[in-house]
């Protein structure tokens, strides 16, 4: 929990610019995804400018010369009643042992072919709870054996969206967990070659 309101700065050592990763609010917790260039010697270093607990999970790298194929933004899925995405889910709460698993590949938006049906590694998505009952985390995975790890924190009856690169399996599904019953939401905006 941090001291006072503030920012985090992830940055690959050496000099620091003044840029936010990350903003802080006094006993609150809060995630969001990162893309941390990595220095010469591997290393990646974190600033915070207020006193504050940090941890940081990883979720994938990019080879130098990587490209992102940015795509103009859709709902790939809702679980609220009477709202609409590309892909059909059930229209109920996610949480605890329910996981929903949605196939990400061959995505046909208003504009045509979003993302292709083959050679993804991992899809750019902003990924929204709302309603929440409780505290809690959502995972993002591509489906199979889910980590304990967290890629958007949850706070009861409020709105929470993080920025998530999600790893695609290998038939093209990116699945979501929730600690706590929560609706979600994922909007597309871009895809890696894998």
């Amino acid at each position: 929990m941090q001291s006072g309101k503030g920012f985090v700065t992830v940055f690959p050592c050496g000099q620091r610019n003044a840029v936010s990763s990350l903003n802080l609010s006094a006993g609150a917790t809060v995630a969001n995804a990162v893309i941390a260039p990595v220095s010469p010697s591997g290393t990646v270093c974190f600033y915070s400018s207020v006193d504050t607990n940090l941890l940081a999970d990883v979720n994938g790298w990019f080879a130098g010369g990587e490209s992102f194929s940015p795509v103009v933004p859709e709902r790939v899925f809702d679980t609220r009643v009477g709202e609409a995405g590309l892909r059909p889910v059930a229209k109920i709460k996610v949480g605890g042992a329910q996981v929903v698993d949605v196939k990400v590949t061959d995505l046909i938006g208003a504009g045509g072919r979003l993302v292709p049906a083959a050679g993804v590694g991992a899809v750019s998505l902003n990924v929204t709870a709302t309603d929440s009952d409780g505290a809690g985390f959502v995972t993002v995975f591509p489906c199979g054996e889910r980590n304990a790890v967290s890629s958007l924190n949850v706070t009861v009856a409020t709105t929470v969206a993080n920025a998530v690169i999600a790893p695609v399996s290998a038939s093209g599904t990116v699945c979501f967990y929730s600690s706590v019953a929560t609706n979600l939401l994922a909007d597309v905006n871009g895809w890696f070659a894998g």
